[in-house]
């Protein structure tokens, strides 16, 4: 399955979306982090929100030399968080 949808966002540039860009990345630095969002469309695979997955892989192929202390982690996503405290539902 293809992702649908990536953006790289950054804590240093939080007004642009980094869609377009050919990779998405992830970065730890003081005032610099930058975080990778993928989407995928699994209508077509007839699950859906509330279907459970016992297991799934998720392949990253780096690009650059990686930092061997530096883990990745995965979260779900399901809706955005505002400065506001309110939340939208991801389209």
């Amino acid at each position: 399955m293809t992702s649908t949808r990536d953006a790289t966002i950054s804590q240093a540039a939080p007004a642009t979306n980094n869609g377009a860009a050919a990779t998405v990345s992830t970065h730890t630095a003081q005032n610099a982090n930058q975080r990778s969002l993928v989407r995928f469309d699994l209508s077509a695979t007839g699950l859906n929100s509330s279907t459970a997955l016992k297991t799934s892989t998720l392949n990253l192929v780096p690009t650059t030399a990686l930092f061997t202390s530096r883990s990745q982690e995965v979260h779900r996503v399901t809706g955005d968080d505002r400065l506001d405290g309110s939340r939208r539902q991801l389209e």
